[in-house]
């Protein structure tokens, strides 16, 4: 919480580290890329609800939603850009 400073949540899954978060432009989700080839979109609204992954071929070190949050774009350690 940003009025107390005490911690609200965790958020675990990914089996190597996070490489980057971003929160979706419109919906209450995050999405988490990781050095472990996965996506995951978490809905921040809905407590231990299972996230929603998606696999890359290498690990992940970026990733960004469009404007309109209909897409996400995940980019790899080897260059490789993929629309989801």
């Amino acid at each position: 919480s940003v009025q107390t400073g005490k911690l609200t949540d965790v958020l675990t899954g990914h089996v190597g580290p996070v490489s980057a978060l971003e929160f979706h432009p419109v919906r209450g989700t995050l999405a988490s890329a990781s050095w472990d080839g996965t996506v995951k979109v978490w809905d921040l609204y809905k407590s231990n609800s299972v996230p929603e992954t998606f696999e890359n071929s290498a690990d992940v070190v970026c990733l960004a939603f469009r404007p309109d949050g209909n897409e996400i774009c995940t980019g790899t350690i080897r260059g490789l850009l993929r629309f989801w």
